[in-house]
């Protein structure tokens, strides 16, 4: 069975869904079908506070030699991805009395998430390849 275009809609419809990995299988079927209207979509997901959300978005922003998806993935390059799921501060503790919501082991695993999240940017970008290098330059 082949899924094409016409699907792009209700898939970008459940990268809405209140189910994370309903969300991470329509990034991942968007970046298959490759139809362009699905990058802004992706580039919103890319940003999901959930990992593996992020993770596939990232991924299928790959299938796209489009200047949106090469600045997405940039930005993650440059730290500017803005997903609070991954800048909670070892400090906020502090700042609630004391009170410590997130344990260290926790904090730990999601700057390891942004660390990965970074890496395949990178790697999402070398294989976009030459497409993406005009974009490169005019950033």
């Amino acid at each position: 069975m082949s899924i094409g275009s016409s699907a792009v809609p209700a898939l970008c419809e459940v990268l809405t869904s209140a189910n994370p990995n309903s969300r991470a299988l329509a990034a991942r079927m968007l970046g298959d079908i490759g139809d362009v209207s699905a990058v802004e979509p992706l580039c919103v997901a890319a940003e999901d506070p959930t990992f593996v959300v992020a993770t596939f978005a990232v991924q299928a922003l790959g299938h796209f030699a489009d200047p949106r998806s090469v600045t997405m993935l940039l930005r993650f390059l440059r730290q500017e991805q803005k997903s609070t799921a991954f800048t909670i501060p070892r400090n906020e503790s502090a700042a609630r009395g004391g009170f410590a919501p997130y344990p260290d082991a926790f904090y730990d695993r999601m700057i390891w998430e942004y660390d990965r999240l970074t890496t395949l940017a990178a790697e999402t970008l070398a294989n976009i390849g030459l497409q993406a290098v005009p974009h490169f330059a005019a950033s």
